[in-house]
């Protein structure tokens, strides 16, 4: 199995330039309650941003 969690996320922003998926999901994963927290504070509504979350986490 590919696995990208050794990664610096420099060198995830390199893969991802390149279109890596895996790159874009080990991104995702290790800043997915960053990103929940961001949206929420936009939204100010947690079942929306959890729906927004889930859009944009599955692109």
């Amino acid at each position: 199995m590919h696995t990208l969690k050794h990664l610096k996320e420099e060198e995830l922003f390199v893969l991802i330039r390149k279109n890596d998926e895996l790159a874009i999901a080990e991104l995702l994963q290790r800043n997915k309650s960053k990103l929940f927290t961001a949206i929420y504070l936009l939204v100010k509504d947690r079942y929306t941003a959890e729906d927004l979350f889930r859009t944009y986490a599955l692109k």
